[in-house]
């Protein structure tokens, strides 16, 4: 009884697979570049600007450059 309906939706499938894939492959690389300007412009609001880029820069290396903040052991 459903089973047309359900092949339907397989053919549907089959027939725009390479654009579903596209899509879904576009848009995960266009959120990751939309999460990582959102957090900086996160950091841009929480200090309401800044004097001169230098700063601004070292800030955003600071917050983004996965610094180890812990002493480290010097042989």
């Amino acid at each position: 009884r459903s089973i047309p309906a359900i092949n339907r939706v397989i053919q549907t499938f089959d027939t725009y697979f390479k654009g579903i894939f596209n899509a879904l492959q576009t848009n995960t690389s266009s959120v990751k570049h939309e999460n990582m300007n959102g957090k900086i412009q996160a950091v841009i609001a929480q200090t309401r600007g800044f004097i001169n880029f230098d700063r601004f820069r070292i800030n955003t290396l600071f917050y983004f450059g996965n610094f180890k903040l812990v002493p480290q052991k010097i042989y």
